[in-house]
């Protein structure tokens, strides 16, 4: 199973969880089954617009399972969700991440978890 995760940094396991989908530097794809974790670089970062949608479709290409993330907004919930991807709460490490998912401690999202957010 692969879980992707927004991440603000490529700090192995230790890398903190990224609030800002559409905007984090980085996702983190994390291999339950063989422990294994890689970094992807989010190039939709800096778009002008659209960062989430964006950021969606580079999720997709991975082919993950799982969504963790701190927050998740309408745009990029709907990428998501058209994916038959399942979104999960989660803040912290990636290892603390996974170890909350492995205890059955995450809440899996049904919506949108913000408020579209118009940026410049």
């Amino acid at each position: 199973m692969k879980i992707i995760m927004p991440v603000k940094n490529d700090n192995d396991w230790e890398a903190e969880l990224n609030p800002r989908f559409g905007r984090t530097p980085f996702f983190a794809v994390v291999d339950i089954e063989k422990e294994d974790l890689e970094f992807i670089n989010n190039t939709a970062q800096n778009a002008a617009s659209g960062a989430g949608v964006e950021a969606a479709q580079i999720v997709a290409d991975q082919k993950a399972d799982l969504m963790f993330t701190p927050n998740v907004g309408p745009r990029a919930f709907s990428g998501l969700e058209k994916l038959n991807m399942k979104i999960y709460l989660a803040t912290g490490t990636i290892k603390e991440a996974v170890k909350a998912y492995k205890n059955d401690e995450l809440e899996e999202v049904s919506e949108p978890t913000n408020e579209a957010q118009h940026e410049h």
